[in-house]
């Protein structure tokens, strides 16, 4: 079968099939892929490609879904915690980068960094007794030379830049209004950071733009004729045109598919105008082990 772009796959915890969800076809089905170990877990996804780590440890390895290309990684001496991990471009680039946190304590961050053309991880601790970081279930952003990770405790960016390794923050001020917030994740929009934001407290998703001049986000009332692609895995925006069915919407995951319309201020499934909870509520289908692939 043909995959049309794109697609939120979702690796099966016991084999090499993998769960596809298709919403150009509103459909899910299974599709296997032998080149993959069995249970293995998407850590990252972008350009078409997935950070993979198998199960029970072992060396990272890239793979493309869409022409099933694999790239093996040499092994890292700790594992990545939680989502923190992301790299900068498609393993057959020179400029691909892996990054991510594989220490954390109340004093210190461990950072890993791997270029492709070298042949084992660089691996630096940085103090961060000022700055205490809560990483967020979205994956570190790289913009213009600077890695970027949102603190999901207080919706604050903490920064890395490789070239001076250096840990700051950039948003540090708390934000009675963002307390609440469940679900946090950051989407590179034409050239743009922006922030997706969901929680108990609130019925509808807000989106930011952030502002890195001045250090806060600043919000989006419309996405125009573009639509977000938001997952734990990675994310992506799409122009698809303002008369586009897919426009000034947020597509998350789940069951059917959920959306968010920012025209309607209401979650959908795609295959209904099905109301359904909000992030933090009962019975939001929540996938954290899957990702959206532009293949």
């Amino acid at each position: 079968m043909t995959l049309r772009a794109p697609c939120f796959f979702s690796p099966r915890y016991w084999s090499n099939c993998w769960e596809v969800f298709e919403p150009g076809r509103n459909e899910f089905y299974d599709m296997e892929f032998p080149e993959c170990e069995a249970g293995g877990e998407i850590r990252f996804s972008k350009d078409g490609w997935v950070l993979m780590s198998p199960e029970g440890g072992g060396p990272l390895y890239f793979f493309n879904p869409g022409t099933h290309e694999k790239h093996q990684l040499p092994p890292v001496t700790s594992s990545f915690s939680s989502a923190c991990c992301c790299f900068t471009a498609p393993p057959t680039s020179p400029d691909c980068c892996i990054f991510g946190i594989v220490g954390d304590t109340n004093c210190e961050t461990e950072f890993a960094l791997f270029k492709v053309k070298d042949e084992e991880w660089d691996s630096t601790w940085l103090n961060n007794c000022t700055h205490r970081f809560w990483p967020s279930r979205s994956p570190p952003l790289f913009h213009n030379g600077v890695y970027y990770l949102l603190d999901w405790k207080d919706v604050k960016i903490m920064t890395f830049d490789p070239a001076e390794s250096r840990w700051l923050p950039l948003c540090d001020d708390d934000d009675d209004e963002i307390d609440e917030i469940k679900a946090c994740f950051m989407v590179q929009v034409e050239g743009e950071i922006w922030g997706v934001f969901a929680g108990d407290r609130r019925e509808e998703v807000e989106v930011g733009k952030l502002e890195v001049s001045e250090g806060r986000w600043k919000k989006v009332e419309s996405l125009g004729d573009k639509c977000l692609y938001v997952s734990c895995k990675g994310c992506f925006a799409e122009r698809c045109g303002e008369d586009s069915e897919r426009a000034n919407k947020i597509y998350f995951h789940g069951k059917s598919g959920v959306v968010f319309c920012l025209s309607t201020g209401l979650y959908h499934y795609l295959d209904a105008a099905t109301f359904i909870q909000p992030f933090g509520r009962p019975g939001f289908p929540y996938n954290t082990s899957g990702a959206w692939v532009n293949v």
